[in-house]
């Protein structure tokens, strides 16, 4: 029987509550683990971006910008549908695609992705998670 969305979320926070005690663990890979949890935490609530075909023209492009606006990626053919979209590289498209958050501009994306779609109500978890840091 496949797990309930409480479920899924509930064991997320639990494994990342349980790295984040460890003594070992980095503030980089603090920040990785806070930005996969992020990441992760909005798919299972429904909230993933598009991220395998462009939002505008459904075409797959490895030559991306991230909309936060849009929820996705765009192609560079159809950046201009967002004048705020953010450029991204293969390898932090990469990053966003494995759930792998290791450098600051995935991070930078996924915490602006977290705060367009869940901080908007005066709610403190970014700042929450921000903290463990």
């Amino acid at each position: 029987k496949p797990l309930s969305n409480d479920a899924r979320i509930f064991n997320l926070l639990k494994k990342a509550l349980y790295i984040l005690e460890r003594e070992d663990i980095s503030q980089l890979q603090s920040r990785a683990l806070v930005g996969a949890f992020l990441w992760k935490l909005l798919a299972i609530s429904g909230f993933a971006p598009e991220l395998k075909n462009c939002i505008n023209c459904r075409r797959e492009s490895k030559d991306v910008n991230f909309s936060l606006e849009g929820g996705g990626i765009l192609c560079n053919n159809c950046k201009n549908r967002d004048i705020f979209a953010i450029s991204v590289n293969e390898s932090v498209y990469k990053e966003l695609l494995e759930s792998n958050i290791a450098s600051e501009k995935s991070f930078d994306i996924v915490t602006r992705y977290w705060s367009k779609i869940v901080d908007h109500t005066e709610l403190k978890s970014l700042e929450f998670m921000k903290s463990v840091l």
